[in-house]
Formats: C-alpha cells, sequence, structure tokens
C-alpha cells in the first residue's frame, strides 16, 4: 500500500496507524471526496492528540481506547465553546472510525458505541409568506388555457 501503510492492523496498532488505514479505506474503497477525507483526518488526529496526554504510552494502541477517554474527548469540545453540530460531526468520524475496526476485527468492541452525543437542533422550514399564498389562491386553473 502507498504512504508507508504495509501491515496489516492489530488491536496493538497504534491509533495514528489505525487512522492513516481508515483514512486510507475511505478514499480508495469508499471513494470519499478530498473534503470529506480531510474533515475526518482533522478530527480524527484531533482524537488522537488528546488521547496522548492522557496516555502513559507514547505509542498508544487502539485496544487501550476507552469509552471514558470518547466521553472525556466530547466534554473537552463543549468545554470550548464549539456548535453542537460541530461535536456531533468529530463524534461521528470518532464513531466511523472504530466501527470501522471492528468490522476488520482490528477491535471486539467500539469504545464509542454507547457515547451519546449532543442533541443538534433542526432548522424550521421555510414557508410561503401570506402574499405569496394569496396569489397562489388567485391563479387561474392549471387545466385552462390561460392558467
Amino acid at each position: 500500500m502507498a504512504g508507508g501503510i504495509e501491515r496489516r492492523l492489530a488491536s496493538s496498532s497504534t491509533v495514528e496507524e489505525g487512522i492513516a488505514h481508515f483514512l486510507m479505506y475511505l478514499e480508495k474503497e469508499r471513494n470519499y471526496a478530498r473534503y470529506t477525507l480531510e474533515a475526518y483526518r482533522c478530527d480524527l488526529q484531533q482524537f488522537a492528540r488528546f488521547l496522548y496526554p492522557r496516555s502513559d504510552n507514547t505509542r498508544l494502541a487502539l485496544v487501550a481506547v476507552q469509552r471514558e477517554q470518547v466521553r472525556d474527548f466530547l466534554e473537552e469540545l463543549e468545554r470550548r465553546n464549539l456548535k453542537l453540530s460541530t461535536v456531533a460531526r468529530k463524534l461521528a468520524a470518532v464513531r466511523s472510525f472504530f466501527r470501522y475496526l471492528c468490522r476488520e476485527r482490528v477491535l471486539p468492541g467500539s469504545p464509542a458505541s454507547g457515547v451519546g452525543g449532543p442533541k443538534v437542533g433542526r432548522r424550521l422550514p421555510s414557508y410561503l409568506k401570506l402574499e405569496q399564498v394569496e396569489e397562489a389562491i388567485g391563479l387561474p386553473p392549471l387545466d385552462t388555457f390561460v392558467g
């Protein structure tokens, strides 16, 4: 494989190795767009940078990542007053990453499963103004020549 990713992932592989494999998978097999890949890369590298100061090992193994660390990551993002949609996107990237690792049988379970994300409100749909409704009602029927 290109980019120095020759060896197969194992649970003892580092988080960085896992991220590199995951991004390669998204690019080569899922054909994700360049900007989407960059967003995943950024979000997952931020997660990795969050993990390392909280670990005794400078080469943190994938299997060592715990659910509490994922929760702590979300709490840190919320403390920094990021938009809820941004926090939700970062959690989605982390969840996808660990789902991939489980699907590839690198990990037996995902440390991101069961971690609740922020509730992102939905925007209200746009609506017609009263004048527009009245104008539409006043139009001639469509089955006539004028309509």
